[in-house]
């Protein structure tokens, strides 16, 4: 599988533990895994401009950044793993900045899915789309970092998507196996 994981910058040193570098371990057998950590001060803010949909489709046209790299990445995996720490429900500075700067990826015209409007993909979708959020306060920021990524997943419409939250040492063991059952599973389908 080829899998892209994107992290944010405090996703390296949470609770002493490189998150993405300890996912990447347990998910490298048999799998071609690229890691990136953004920056989220080193990514342009998208401007709203829509060249992306009408001068230049499919690209954004502020390419001093690794905006559309990381936009052509994501297209070609077959899971896109983000992990991000919860702020307020939310996600971090760093994924947020760059989830901003994906409306390149999906077309300016419309398709109903599961009986709502949303944006036709412009690409084939993603087999599997995974977000790991950490660092909620309470069961209340889970749900609704749960609730924010389901429905940020459906406006790129992969074919599965899961969402994890952490909170402690026995969490991220739990998860690895989860991701490991996942991803192996996703192989079959």
């Amino acid at each position: 599988m080829n899998i892209l994981l994107i992290g944010d910058r405090e996703s390296c040193d949470y609770n002493g533990r490189n998150l993405p570098e300890s996912i990447a371990t347990v998910l490298k057998a048999d799998n071609n895994i690229e890691t990136v950590i953004l920056d989220g001060d080193k990514l342009n803010p998208c401007l709203g401009c829509f060249k992306c949909w009408i001068s230049t489709p499919g690209l954004c046209f502020q390419t001093q950044d690794i905006g559309n790299q990381l936009n052509g990445k994501e297209v070609q995996a077959d899971v896109v793993i983000f992990v991000t720490k919860i702020n307020y429900g939310g996600y971090s500075y760093d994924v947020k900045s760059y989830l901003d700067r994906c409306i390149p990826n999906i077309s300016p015209f419309f398709n109903i899915v599961d009986g709502e409007m949303h944006h036709e993909l412009r690409y084939e979708s993603t087999k599997l789309r995974i977000a790991i959020g950490y660092g909620a306060i309470n069961q209340a920021e889970q749900a609704t970092f749960s609730a924010l990524e389901k429905r940020h997943a459906l406006n790129f419409q992969p074919r599965r998507s899961l969402c994890y939250t952490l909170s402690d040492e026995d969490d991220f063991n739990a998860l690895g196996f989860e991701l490991q059952k996942e991803i192996s599973g996703e192989i079959g389908r």
